[in-house]
């Protein structure tokens, strides 16, 4: 048995002079106070001395260069290559907003912040590396019907982000586990597709939102340390629920999910089986004893593939112009900011400042070209896959990827080492909406995305197989 698994987990709850959220919407600056702290929790794997590093971030995003930096420097900590790293986000967007400075008076406190978080995350990896003990692993398929479609049509035509009930939305909710070899549980990584958006503008809370009250739930019911890994979210949300500044409200979503998701976690088993009849015991009635015989523990066999993908692009504006807006309508905020304008006001200048901060910045990275290459990153643990994509893919694309996986169990999670923008499915952008009108990408993108992720599902399913053999085309690296 040579896979070993250790975890280890570090507070990442930002101070309350750094600016929150990144809604439109919101009023305030800075938090007012905390519902529950944020985490970084880190699973290290190995086998036969390779080593493969997951962490899970509580924030809502990272931009690619942040999570560079951050696989660089844990994969300096370990020795081992940054493309054995994955960096995920479970895309709270109750937690403090790092990507850019709206705000230029307090860029020292987000740069001073991103430092704690990198240093902590890397103090737990090391610590993760260091418990690491001998470990077996399983997984399994959970149900939840808890993510609505949010792309809802209004009677005149317009899409916003609501509730679209007869909109697609993926129930399915993917499991691993890991135990040490007394059967006692390690880790486990929960893994769903729905926008953490329940607590919203009016929220005023730093809060990991209902991915936080699901570990926590899953850690009280099924022990050891829980990852969550956001799925293919791009078109999905909480509902009728969201938007809401009543932590009770999310954390019975969080609850809710946590149960579903410790269900399936107590059906898997980390170990292959045999059932047998033993014999009778005769007590009134005969009664049949069956035996429990454990055979071996599951494929521990490790391997992992960073891949370069090149996505279709939209064109783009000239970029010069789109800043002098972005820069127009900060300076409108700061002057409604320094006369203490109106609530409605503020909103309005706030949501066109961000709106036209993500226009310029999209301009300035996309203007004049017609192609972008992104990583996929890929990590395999015996029959179980998890590819991991620097996007915010719409659910049917996961649950397209998972169907045609060559793998027992897929997950397919966007939200991972960086953050690129939407991906919506082709249908969708003559409909247009927030996640259409934002995105970079060219209609068409998902169906050749798919092609390829699942044609490195099977070469990462021929290197699990063939584990002594040197990786083929497309391994960037290998654990």
């Amino acid at each position: 048995m040579s896979l070993q698994a250790g975890v280890a987990r570090a507070v990442i709850t930002p101070p309350l002079t750094l600016p929150h959220a990144g809604w439109g919407a919101q009023t305030h600056i800075v938090p007012r106070g905390v519902e529950a702290d944020l985490w970084s929790t880190v699973l290290v794997l190995t086998n036969d001395g390779s080593v493969c590093v997951i962490v899970d971030l509580d924030v809502c995003s990272l931009s690619p260069a942040q999570s560079d930096e951050l696989r660089r420097r844990i994969a300096a900590a370990l020795a081992i290559g940054r493309e054995e790293v994955r960096v995920s986000v479970t895309h709270t967007h109750a937690g403090p907003y790092l990507w850019t400075d709206y705000y230029e008076d307090k860029k020292h406190v987000r740069l001073s912040y991103l430092e704690h978080l990198m240093e902590t995350t890397v103090g737990a990896a090391l610590q993760a590396r260091r418990e690491a003990v001998p470990a077996t692993v399983g997984a399994g398929y959970g149900e939840s019907d808890l993510a609505v479609n949010r792309r809802q049509r209004l009677a005149d035509g317009r899409i916003v982000c609501g509730v679209q009930e007869d909109g697609y939305t993926d129930p399915t909710v993917a499991v691993v586990r890991f135990d040490d070899t007394e059967g006692n549980p390690l880790a486990s990584i929960v893994h769903y597709a729905m926008h953490p958006t329940i607590l919203g503008p009016p929220n005023q809370l730093v809060s990991p939102d209902y991915p936080g009250a699901l570990k926590r739930t899953v850690e009280a019911n099924v022990g050891g340390m829980c990852l969550f890994l956001q799925g293919a979210a791009g078109d999905v949300g909480p509902g009728a629920v969201g938007y809401t500044d009543d932590p009770l409200r999310m954390r019975r979503v969080g609850h809710m999910l946590g149960c579903a998701a410790a269900l399936a976690l107590h059906r898997v088993s980390t170990w292959r089986t045999v059932k047998r009849f033993d014999r009778i015991v005769e007590s009134g009635c005969s009664l049949g004893y069956w035996s429990e015989t454990k055979t071996a523990p599951n494929d521990g066999t490790l391997r992992s593939l960073s891949a370069t993908i090149r996505l279709d692009v939209k064109p783009a504006p000239e970029p010069a112009g789109a800043r002098q807006a972005a820069e127009a309508a900060k300076e409108r905020l700061r002057e409604l900011q320094a006369a203490g304008g109106e609530p409605e006001a503020l909103k309005e200048a706030t949501y066109r400042l961000k709106r036209l901060m993500m226009a310029a910045d999209y301009a300035e990275l996309y203007y004049g070209v017609d192609s972008k290459e992104i990583e996929a990153h890929l990590i395999a643990v015996g029959d179980i896959a998890l590819v991991g994509l620097p996007l915010e893919p719409f659910s049917r694309i996961g649950a397209a990827v998972r169907e045609r996986s060559p793998f027992g169990c897929t997950l397919f999670s966007g939200y991972t080492n960086g953050w690129e923008g939407y991906l919506p499915t082709t249908d969708a952008y003559p409909d247009g909406g927030y996640e259409v009108d934002t995105t970079p990408f060219a209609p068409g993108t998902e169906e050749r995305l798919i092609e390829q992720v699942v044609g490195l599902l099977g070469q990462l399913k021929r290197a699990v197989a063939a584990p002594d053999l040197p990786p083929q085309g497309g391994f960037e690296s290998t654990c």
